[in-house]
């Protein structure tokens, strides 16, 4: 606990300094990823292609690109999915994909 001092004394300061947990939309960056995929993709190749080039591309780390999708067969899945099903059909293919 962090104390403060005023007049009176130091007195505690409760709260300060606390995390605020930040509200993240899954899907949205679900789709930043497989968007990310495309791009990634459209420059050297879908072989060519790797996770950590994908993660930079997104601009978030490797491991929430694996948190999101696991391996790199689920994320083309996913960029297909997104890009050529849309969302009705997704949910039905694998709903796992549900944020």
């Amino acid at each position: 606990m962090i104390r403060a001092y005023h007049k009176d004394g130091w007195r505690p300061i409760s709260g300060y300094g606390e995390r605020v947990p930040k509200r993240v939309d899954h899907e949205e960056r679900r789709r930043q990823i497989a968007d990310a995929l495309v791009r990634a993709a459209a420059a050297r190749g879908l072989h060519a292609t790797g996770m950590r080039e994908v993660a930079a591309e997104a601009g978030v780390s490797l491991r929430l690109v694996q948190y999101y999708f696991g391996t790199r067969e689920a994320l083309m899945l996913a960029v297909f999915c997104f890009n050529l099903l849309g969302d009705g059909l997704r949910d039905i293919i694998d709903p796992r994909m549900r944020t």
